[in-house]
């Protein structure tokens, strides 16, 4: 090693390598991670606390070898990730992205079915991870006016609760300039449901994603871009946007079911108004909050996502 480190972002990580583009730099070097970090992030008895210490979006310091590969020397306190349960037997953390300022929930309106407990979801993965929370529904242009009608009731509901919510056709170029507006100088975490149109709005948004990803694999000698990855990439007006596979499974991580009311805004102001301090406001008697939804101040479809979540939170919601 030369014994300088380099300042970089990692924009890939697949199989133990990291692709770190090098801050002020077009360089993008391999990387592979020091023993001691892997270490540092396994508990006493040498289990693995995260599917991967590193991920996308993570700020690093590298030292190069011969100046082709590096070496991950040290990892940055993250500000923001967006986590999930990982899929299979064993509970571990898959941070799916770091420090990213914005999580956009792709949904789409039609084919596949719009599911507003999915996007409940969503809300409360980014909330978790200190991210803002953008749902984007897509495909607007597969609804007839009424179903457009019908649409924008069910999503007053979430704008009503401060949610900022984007209506777009990707295939049409519709609604882009709104797109643009929201991922100007931030870094995006586009997330959703395989078949929303999320590949196509990427391609909306950067015209030359195609060109930009071979680009990318030539200078790490890596394959071309796989929807199985999660990856970064820069954005022509100021950005940067974090593209991540079609969500199947969706578990929560870290997300205490005694606290799960904190995650649904419009329940905070019944709080410590229940008959019992410890209130699951599920089926105890005189709960302030099952009084707001019999009374019409809570959604009653909230309410019943709540439920749903709150006796069944490890689960993975399978779409």
């Amino acid at each position: 090693m030369n014994g300088k480190n380099l300042k970089g972002i990692v924009i890939k990580a697949q199989a133990g390598i990291y692709n770190v583009k090098i801050e002020n730099d077009n360089r993008i070097i391999d990387c592979y991670l020091r023993g001691r970090l892997k270490r540092d992030n396994m508990t006493e008895d040498g289990k693995y606390m995260f599917t991967d210490p590193i991920a996308v979006g993570d700020e690093v310091l590298i030292a190069l070898a011969d100046g082709q590969k590096g070496a991950i020397e040290f990892i940055n306190e993250r500000r923001s990730k967006l986590s999930r349960l990982a899929s299979g037997t064993i509970q571990v953390e898959q941070v799916i992205v770091a420090n990213a300022d914005q999580m956009i929930a792709v949904i789409s309106a039609k084919l596949p079915k719009l599911k507003t407990r999915l996007i409940d979801r969503f809300l409360i993965l980014a909330e978790a991870g200190s991210i803002d929370p953008v749902i984007c529904i897509n495909k607007m242009d597969l609804l007839d006016d009424s179903e457009k009608i019908d649409l924008y009731r069910q999503m007053q509901l979430y704008e009503h609760l401060g949610y900022k919510v984007i209506y777009i056709s990707a295939l049409k170029g519709d609604g882009l300039e709104f797109v643009i507006n929201t991922l100007r100088g931030k870094l995006s975490a586009f997330i959703g449901q395989s078949g929303t149109g999320k590949t196509t709005l990427l391609n909306a948004l950067i015209p030359d994603l195609n060109s930009l990803t071979k680009d990318i694999s030539h200078k790490t000698r890596k394959g071309k871009h796989a929807t199985t990855s999660v990856q970064l990439y820069p954005l022509d007006f100021g950005g940067y946007i974090v593209d991540t596979p079609g969500i199947r499974e969706l578990g929560l991580w870290d997300i205490w079911k005694e606290d799960m009311h904190l995650y649904f805004p419009e329940m905070k102001l019944y709080l410590g108004h229940c008959k019992f301090y410890n209130c699951s406001h599920i089926s105890e008697p005189e709960c302030a909050i099952r009084n707001a939804v019999k009374n019409g101040d809570i959604n009653p479809a909230r309410y019943d996502s709540y439920v749903k979540l709150r006796t069944n939170v490890s689960r993975e919601d399978k779409e």
